[in-house]
């Protein structure tokens, strides 16, 4: 039943996003800036300017980026290849040792295995996974990985660099709360804005359809005269 309501889900999205594209005029989108999204005072650099990048901003300790997790599944699987979707943590006031596991996840190359199942140990087994021994024992029982190679790599100079990137970009994004949602650096779309967690992926997938307008306009070259 949850399968079959996330691909309704997904499929009510791309359709919700089409019907935008041919039913109502471009010039008079369904979401408003100022009201549903936010234009950032100032561009944040895109890690691929040829592609349209999508940044979650999460926290493993927040229950709403939880629950968006499930949704965010069926979503990414209809996006075409010119959407670059990547995940960024929280890393301050607190929230240090967990964008630390996010990274040495990603730098271990188990994300896939051991992403929700920091979501599920925090939200539906209490489990404090701002603790380094807990995030261990996680990441050796799922991710097959050894305990040497995983402190390695947790204490590592490029973990620790990335997760004050991290700091430093969601600064940027002028991110209050999570999650949150920025489009090629230069919208911020906030749930409560949004409307909820589906309509903040409505509000995305418009301005994913605006920049990509944008980029093809600036990418037509001009017929002589």
């Amino acid at each position: 039943m949850k399968i079959r309501l996330l691909i309704l889900l997904a499929v009510t999205l791309v359709a919700s996003a089409s019907a935008a594209e041919t039913d109502e005029p471009r010039t008079v989108p369904r979401f408003a800036e100022g009201t549903h999204y936010t234009r950032l005072p100032v561009p944040v650099e895109t890690r691929d300017p040829s592609k349209i990048e999508v940044v979650e901003v999460f926290s493993y300790m927040c229950p709403h980026c939880y629950t968006l997790e499930r949704t965010l599944a069926p979503w990414l699987a209809v996006q075409p290849d010119d959407v670059d979707f990547h995940r960024i943590p929280m890393a301050h006031q607190g929230l240090e040792t967990l964008a630390q596991a996010f990274y040495t996840a990603d730098a271990l190359d188990i994300q896939s295995r051991v992403h929700l199942k920091i979501f599920e140990s925090i939200h539906d087994y209490a489990i404090d996974m701002r603790r380094p021994q807990y995030v261990r024992r996680l990441f050796v029982r799922e991710g097959g990985v050894d305990e040497d190679e995983f402190m390695r790599t947790y204490e590592s100079f490029g973990v620790m660099t990335r997760v004050r990137q991290a700091d430093a970009q969601t600064r940027m994004y002028r991110i209050l709360g999570t999650p949150s949602m920025v489009v090629n650096g230069r919208y911020l779309v906030e749930v409560s804005k949004a409307g909820g967690l589906h309509g903040m992926l409505l509000v995305v997938n418009q301005l994913i359809e605006a920049e990509r307008a944008a980029m093809a306009s600036t990418e037509t070259p001009a017929e002589d005269s």
